[in-house]
């Protein structure tokens, strides 16, 4: 998956229309894309959420189902329906994108998360 869409201005990309994030949980699973890699955190964790390697983009669910079903939809996918699924999850109001400033390029290792 080649994920090469020019990052946001904004850090955090309100998703179908919605301009603050007082909607959902104050924990989300989080998958971050990176490259054609898709890692997810493996138990919830707020909006101040960190990841190293820094992701193209992290993408905040309410349920563990609904990120391990984007995970493993986007891991296998031809590039065609991984833009297409990451496109719609963009749009969905129920979910939170953040765009990090300066990703950093996929790794092979794990993904460590980390709360600031």
């Amino acid at each position: 998956m080649n994920n090469s869409a020019a990052p946001a201005s904004n850090l955090i990309v309100p998703t179908a229309g919605t301009e603050t994030l007082t909607h959902g949980p104050r924990s989300w699973y989080w998958v971050a894309i990176n490259g054609d890699s898709a890692a997810m955190a493996p138990y919830p964790l707020p909006i101040t959420v960190n990841c190293t390697p820094t992701p193209q983009l992290l993408i905040g669910l309410k349920t563990f189902i609904e990120a391990k079903t984007l995970q493993s939809l986007l891991l296998p996918a031809p590039m065609k329906v991984a833009r297409k699924e990451l496109g719609a999850i963009r749009r969905n109001p129920e979910a939170v994108c953040i765009v990090p400033e300066n990703p950093e390029p996929p790794t092979r290792g794990a993904t460590f998360w980390s709360v600031a």
